[in-house]
């Protein structure tokens, strides 16, 4: 059998019926254009391996595997790439739901096109509980959509140092599409414990395409091509979750195991992480300082 183009590879902990849902979603395009699914379930203490035992016994190109206990999210992240065989893997969280026409855009531009990374738009649900898992997702995000659509033109990066400077703290899954052999053959691992292991990976992959071509092809579509149906905090802005207090925390040593290559860059990106999670850092006394 032939090498797939693409594949989609999808990390999961505890989010069954989220996980149903999204695959009920994107599943039938994916059958349409040969597009094989990985779910790695990262020892989900729910009714996951369920959902994946069912998937797999009605989808051939359905492939799950499980660990019996969780590991840390960079390894599981990983994880699911590893699980890859196709040329391209995009990596989707398991609350991610990717809108089938940009599945086709991106299964499109890889008929015609070998790029080191195509990275694409995301947006979230307003307000949790948004959706209701058990009808279809995306009649109830149809609003939604329509009113983030966007004109934004496509661009097309050729210095990894300018992409690091305009990208690099807001690469999320599902943003990107990673050529799955270049990624996995850096060394991600020093990445790990930094909980952005996947970025790291790209952004190593794409240094060393600077370094050997003088050049790289990075492309970033305009159109909106998935929604995350969970929300990024609880109560605000100023009341962040554990996840992304454990983001904040990861950013300064993720910075310290970079290449080179974005040393000159590396001031963007500070400036950037501290105000992105400037309520992460804050201390008390800073917050009163400021009001």
């Amino acid at each position: 059998m032939a090498r797939p183009r693409l594949a989609i590879a999808i990390p999961s902990h505890n989010r069954a019926d989220m996980l149903d849902a999204v695959l009920r979603e994107f599943q039938p395009i994916c059958e349409t254009l040969s597009i094989p699914i990985l779910v790695s379930d990262n020892g989900s203490n729910d009714h996951t391996p369920a959902v994946c035992a069912e998937w797999a016994a009605r989808w051939k190109r359905f492939r799950h595997q499980r660990r019996s206990e969780s590991i840390p999210m960079g390894r599981s992240v990983m994880s699911a790439i590893e699980m890859s065989d196709a040329e391209y893997t995009w990596l989707v969280g398991d609350d991610d739901c990717l809108v089938s026409s940009g599945i086709e855009t991106v299964a499109r531009c890889l008929s015609e096109r070998s790029p080191d990374a195509i990275v694409v738009r995301t947006i979230e649900v307003p307000q949790p509980n948004f959706v209701t898992l058990d009808a279809p997702v995306g009649p109830q995000l149809a609003e939604l959509l329509q009113r983030e659509e966007t004109n934004e033109p496509d661009v097309e990066y050729r210095d990894a140092g300018e992409f690091f400077a305009a990208k690099h703290i807001i690469l999320p899954a599902p943003t990107v599409i990673y050529p799955t052999d270049r990624t996995l053959a850096t060394d991600y691992a020093r990445y790990h414990e930094t909980h952005h292991a996947h970025i790291g990976g790209l952004f190593d992959a794409l240094a060393l395409e600077q370094e050997k071509r003088g050049e790289i092809e990075v492309i970033e579509f305009g159109q909106i091509c998935s929604v995350s149906l969970t929300t990024h905090h609880g109560r605000g802005k100023d009341q962040w979750s554990d996840l992304y207090r454990s983001f904040a925390e990861g950013f300064p040593k993720w910075f310290a195991h970079l290449p080179p290559l974005y040393s000159p860059h590396l001031h963007i990106a500070e400036a950037h992480y501290r105000h992105i999670f400037r309520s992460v850092l804050e201390t008390g006394a800073d917050r009163e300082t400021a009001k």
